[in-house]
């Protein structure tokens, strides 16, 4: 299958920032890209010409493609710009850093903008549900804006609000007209996923979905439901769920898929690692995959790719977001731009091997 050229980008940015390609060195060449990630040459030069575009690879005729040497700083940075990252649980730290997949990419997504115009990012987690929000009056003019990922509470919004910096969310649950905004097109890509097993003829499709107090969550419910509505196919109540994002909670599910008396033949899930959950769960009662159970994820993590068998997902360009979220928070300083805008960044289908048509 060949690879997106934005797919091939972003795979490029992670081995950057991972340290696999350093500031200053050569990237292999696009017949060596060709052939590591079975793609066509078309697809290598436009996500190599994407990454010179945005400053990461810099071409040297005659030599090959370089990573852009990091600029010399100034002793002084020109800004500093805060990553917040919104709990709605008891925070647990090594909690937080081993089971956000998703976060971590829009970090670097913002790391990448921000070393581009030579800002420093910090990072802060913070309880919504505790109320105590005081910390941050601290950082008032040591900040010049703040970049807030998963904000669900209107009030905290008010208090960001209050704060007078300019204010970005990522994928927030709140109604947030008057504030930038960075969101996944979650309705479409769930509505895609169900419409790609329903062409494979399926007919009894259950959905997984995340936490009813999350607005990603409820889109993708939706997207799913306008699949099956548009087909007039039958919504089996049991058939739906809404539970949380973690593998757990998709492997508590589908035992209970598997205890009914007629079990779905296939599986929409709001994240991958409720899908990987599913996988495991089906795998473990006899089930194969995707002979028996097609499951398709929402996300494109890491991990999904590397799972066995490769799950088929609807990929979310969490770097892009990231990046996208810097640079309308740039937008914000010295009043160059003063009305709200929203930008929803489209998600992808890459097809896995747990798909098939239905027998």
């Amino acid at each position: 299958m060949d690879f997106d050229y934005r797919k091939l980008a972003d795979t490029l940015t992670e081995l950057i920032e991972e340290g696999i390609y350093v500031p200053g060195s050569i990237i292999p060449s696009e017949r060596d890209l060709c052939l590591k990630y079975e793609t066509s040459r078309t697809t290598v030069r436009r996500a190599i010409d994407d990454l010179v575009g945005n400053g990461i690879l810099v071409k040297k005729p005659g030599k090959g493609t370089f990573v852009t040497e990091k600029p010399v700083q100034s002793s002084q940075q020109t800004g500093t710009v805060l990553f917040l990252r919104c709990m709605h649980s008891q925070l647990k730290f090594d909690s937080f850093l081993t089971d956000d997949v998703f976060y971590p990419n829009v970090l670097s997504g913002i790391e990448i903008g921000a070393e581009r115009k030579g800002y420093l990012c910090l990072v802060k987690t913070i309880n919504e549900k505790d109320k105590n929000w005081d910390s941050l009056k601290a950082l008032n003019g040591k900040i010049d804006g703040i970049i807030c990922g998963e904000l669900h509470d209107p009030l905290f919004l008010e208090h960001l609000m209050d704060l007078g910096l300019p204010l970005v969310l990522v994928s927030p649950s709140v109604d947030a007209i008057n504030t930038d905004t960075v969101i996944i097109d979650n309705s479409n890509g769930t509505q895609f996923s169900t419409e790609q097993l329903i062409a494979r003829g399926h007919r009894k499709i259950a959905f997984i979905g995340g936490s009813v107090n999350s607005l990603p969550a409820v889109e993708r419910k939706a997207g799913y439901r306008k699949a099956m509505e548009r087909a007039g196919l039958r919504i089996d109540p049991d058939y739906v769920i809404d539970t949380n994002w973690l593998q757990s909670d998709g492997y508590s599910f589908m035992n209970q898929l598997l205890d009914l008396n007629e079990r779905p033949s296939a599986v929409v899930a709001a994240s991958d690692l409720l899908a990987i959950g599913v996988c495991n769960a089906a795998r473990e009662r006899g089930l194969s995959i995707p002979g028996d159970l097609s499951v398709i994820g929402f996300d494109g993590i890491f991990t999904a790719r590397q799972y066995k068998p490769a799950l088929s997902t609807m990929y979310v360009r969490a770097m892009a977001m990231g990046d996208t979220a810097f640079r309308l928070f740039y937008e914000q300083l010295g009043g160059k731009r003063s009305y709200p805008i929203k930008i929803a960044i489209p998600t992808e289908f890459m097809e896995g091997e747990t798909i098939t048509t239905f027998q």
